[in-house]
């Protein structure tokens, strides 16, 4: 028969219940940081798809620098530039309370964001899309051949995306299937249209595959909930997003 002395010293006992109030203090103060560090500062996203090919690849990690309307100037959405990679976040049909978020943000930090326990979407819908931030407030742009045309406000020539855009970035738009019919799908033309005070135009680099403004339309600042910074996975193609 083993005796445990933790059953006869009451001085050990209370030892051990004090440890184990240590580690649990511990444990929810490091998820209430990293929620706070996640939410306001810096979020790490996986990419779920080829929309986003060439320039990133599925399964490529990066991390977002969370964004919103009302925030300081350096979070604020009006900071944004042309060709920036955005994040559009995806309607929730559920409201997390703070211990449910706490343990949202970890669940899907520790599976790399492949689980989102509590995250209830719209069918088919990842729980963030990510874009290239194409047309700004004030734009009139019109789409030929999958590239974007803009006039900017207050001028009078339209010049290429490429032109205007702040970010060096390559577009995919020739790796059709075999007797893929070309009016299906995203377009690869569109006419003029005019952005309004608080529209944005974003495009996905894979231009032949992928669910954008040319079929959703404009988005506004509010639905853009970060801008993306570097790509820190693959470890062997760490690199600057902006």
């Amino acid at each position: 028969m083993t005796v445990n002395s933790y059953d006869f010293a009451f001085a050990r006992k209370k030892e051990l219940k004090r440890k184990i109030l240590l580690i649990v203090c511990i444990f929810l103060l490091t998820m209430i940081c990293l929620q706070l560090i996640f939410h306001f500062f810096l979020s790490p996203v996986l990419i779920l798809s080829s929309s986003m090919k060439p320039g990133l690849v599925k399964n490529a990690a990066l991390f977002i620098l969370p964004l919103a309307p009302d925030r300081p100037d350096f979070f604020s959405t009006e900071n944004l530039n042309r060709g920036d990679i955005v994040r559009v976040e995806a309607p929730e049909k559920n409201q997390l309370n703070f211990f449910e978020k706490v343990l949202e943000v970890s669940v899907a930090m520790l599976t790399f964001q492949r689980v989102h326990p509590f995250t209830v979407l719209p069918s088919g819908c990842p729980p963030t899309a990510l874009f290239r931030l194409i047309g700004l407030p004030g734009d009139i742009l019109y789409i030929d051949d999958y590239v974007v045309y803009i006039k900017k406000a207050g001028t009078s020539h339209f010049l290429t995306e490429f032109e205007l855009s702040s970010a060096d970035y390559n577009i995919l738009i020739d790796n059709f299937p075999a007797m893929w019919d070309r009016a299906m799908g995203a377009p690869g033309k569109m006419p003029p249209i005019t952005l309004g005070k608080d529209e944005y135009f974003v495009l996905c680099d894979n231009r032949i595959s992928a669910f954008d403004s040319r079929l959703f339309g404009p988005v506004r600042a509010s639905e853009i909930s970060g801008k993306a910074l570097f790509q820190y996975y693959p470890f062997t193609d760490i690199k600057k997003l902006y």
